[in-house]
């Protein structure tokens, strides 16, 4: 892949140039720093906090599965296990020993033991399951280069036949995710140079070794596991394949509210899979996609069209999403539905078929970034105001007893700042740990509560 350099992007803030300074890249106006993980530049708005956030989440995930590793152990002193049972208990450690190992080498760029790593002594978040967060799409990395069902095959066919003929010099996919769609098309010649853009580093790391040539692993537990053989993990081979094209290829960490692009510096954006799991409302990512794209650019989406935001009226439909890009810069060239297959493997009785909307749509005017999406809720960027009553729920569940004793202070007068002192208090903590702990946790409650349950 391409080595980077800051001259090719700005400053998810201000927009202003980048340089390169001890290892870091720096914003000319602000002097605000941006981190490389693994070489994959971190232009989020608050890289150093989504940088904590990630080792906060991998060693949790990691804990997760060396718990897991412990109980199966315990399991398999019982003299009265069945031969089959024993068997499988056996295997499924062995197979979560390797996912493990895995999971270190991946985060390894990450440095989860440095210090500072968890904001506090329970990190205030929860013991991440296997299916959720940081690891939430472990079936799409699975699917993207362990896989022969077709899928990656099937999903490029859809965005050829919205691409057409056309050539672009510069593609940003956003919610690239593993890559793999991103890489199809990078290597059909159809595109010079594409950048892949998202938040989850353990996609785009293992995007990554992958595309460097190596051959990895992966251990693929089903959610509804066929057989016996199945339900134990099922290691699978990822790799590359034989024909490859890296030259002009790239990723960045980037918030797709906060591109880290220049107006009108781009050809083609490219959302796979992405538009409907947003925490905003519709109307800011279109902005922001017009606002990067040229004249005349290009804007392709490829997958699911269902909206599920907390308030009914910004769930819109697809008709309403063309009729909000039409609103914001855009006329609709080409839109099709076309029914896929989605996450099938041999071993997994959990498959469905999704129609997928597809839409080419063309940048007519610029469109007026009429309303800034957040950075966060004003209780959150500013840690002295106080937090909304209905950011707690007293009857949900709580996973650690700090959790709760936080969802149990949150009384619409308290801020951050305030929680973050009642916690040092109870539990021990130094000030920064504290607020830090407190910060992320109010952080992951208000992108929850975006969504419908």
């Amino acid at each position: 892949m391409d080595q980077l350099t800051p001259e090719a992007f700005v400053s998810p803030i201000n927009h202003g140039s980048l340089s390169e300074q001890s290892g870091k890249w720096v914003c000319q106006k602000s002097g605000a720093k941006f981190p490389l993980i693994a070489g994959v530049p971190c232009l989020l708005p608050d890289a150093d906090r989504a940088l904590i956030e990630w080792r906060m989440r991998a060693q949790g995930l990691i804990q997760h599965y060396e718990k897991a590793i412990a109980d199966l152990k315990e399991e398999l002193r019982a003299p009265s296990l069945r031969t089959s049972t024993r068997s499988r208990l056996e295997k499924t450690r062995a197979m979560t020993i390797a996912h493990v190992e895995f999971l270190r080498a991946t985060f390894e760029p990450l440095k989860l033991n440095q210090k500072g790593a968890q904001p506090s002594a329970e990190a205030l978040g929860y013991k991440l399951p296997p299916s959720q967060a940081i690891q939430g799409y472990f079936p799409n990395l699975i699917r993207d280069w362990a896989s022969e069902s077709g899928e990656n095959e099937a999903g490029f066919l859809l965005l050829k036949e919205a691409w057409g003929e056309s050539y672009a010099e510069r593609t940003l996919v956003l919610g690239a995710g593993a890559c793999r769609l991103a890489f199809d098309l990078h290597s059909s010649g159809l595109s010079k140079q594409t950048v892949c853009a998202d938040l989850n580093p353990l996609l785009f790391l293992v995007a990554r070794r992958i595309l460097a040539g190596e051959t990895l692993k992966l251990v693929h537990f089903p959610t509804a596991p066929k057989n016996n053989e199945a339900a134990s993990g099922v290691l699978r081979v990822a790799k590359a394949p034989k024909a490859t094209r890296t030259e002009g290829f790239s990723q960045v960490f980037a918030d797709v509210y906060y591109l880290p692009f220049a107006d009108e510096s781009v050809d083609t954006v490219v959302t796979p899979w992405l538009i409907d799991i947003l925490p905003q409302r519709f109307e800011y990512l279109v902005q922001e996609i017009n606002r990067v794209l040229k004249p005349g650019g290009t804007w392709i989406n490829s997958g699911s069209l269902n909206f599920t935001l907390r308030r009914w009226s910004d769930s819109v439909s697809p008709e309403e999403a063309i009729e909000i890009a039409s609103e914001n810069g855009f006329k609709q060239e080409m839109f099709f539905q076309r029914a896929v297959p989605y996450l099938h493997t041999a071993e997994d009785a959990h498959q469905r078929t999704e129609t997928v909307t597809t839409f080419r749509l063309k940048k007519t005017h610029k469109a007026p970034l009429s309303q800034q999406a957040p950075l966060s809720p004003e209780w959150l960027a500013d840690i002295s105001v106080a937090i909304p009553k209905e950011m707690t729920d007293q009857n949900e569940v709580a996973f650690f007893d700090s959790q709760a004793f936080l969802i149990a202070h949150i009384d619409g007068k308290r801020s951050a700042k305030d929680l973050a002192l009642l916690l040092s208090q109870r539990y021990g903590l130094a000030a920064d740990e504290s607020l830090d702990a407190v910060v992320s946790f109010l952080s992951r409650r208000a992108s929850t509560r975006a969504f419908r349950s």
